[in-house]
């Protein structure tokens, strides 16, 4: 996957390729499991594109997101669910990939509403003037 985020990518690319990303969780015992839990529980789920250090590709994480005491709304808590490597090469390819993956999660899982995207373990924010949006 870390070839995905370049421009000759389609979206329609990218969809079947999530669509696999996801066939490929369901059949992941921990994974699925752990997904089907927080969807009973009625956790909210976000995507969570990071990198575990300068040069790494990056991964994607399906996490449910709590608050508490200790995570206040400002700074929830994500809790990793599922854990997919090598989805992405750099920083700016967040949004076009994890908005594709976000509306293939809304729909396989009958969410309300598709999954928040988060950067590093922080929301990220869409820039119109990048064409996020």
């Amino acid at each position: 996957m870390e070839n995905q985020g370049k421009k000759d990518t389609s979206s329609k690319d990218l969809g079947q390729i999530f669509d696999q990303v996801i066939r490929g969780i369901e059949k992941h015992e921990r994974y699925s499991k752990n997904i089907h839990q927080a969807l009973i529980d009625d956790d909210p789920l976000v995507l969570n594109y990071h990198s575990h250090g300068e040069g790494e590709p990056f991964c994607a994480s399906i996490c449910s997101l709590t608050t508490d005491i200790t995570h206040p709304p400002d700074h929830p808590m994500l809790i990793e669910l599922a854990h997919i490597k090598g989805v992405g090469s750099d920083e700016k390819s967040c949004f076009p990939l994890m908005s594709v993956f976000a509306e293939k999660l809304h729909h396989f899982y009958h969410l309300d509403y598709a999954p928040e995207i988060y950067l590093n373990g922080r929301l990220f924010i869409p820039d119109p003037g990048r064409g996020e949006a």
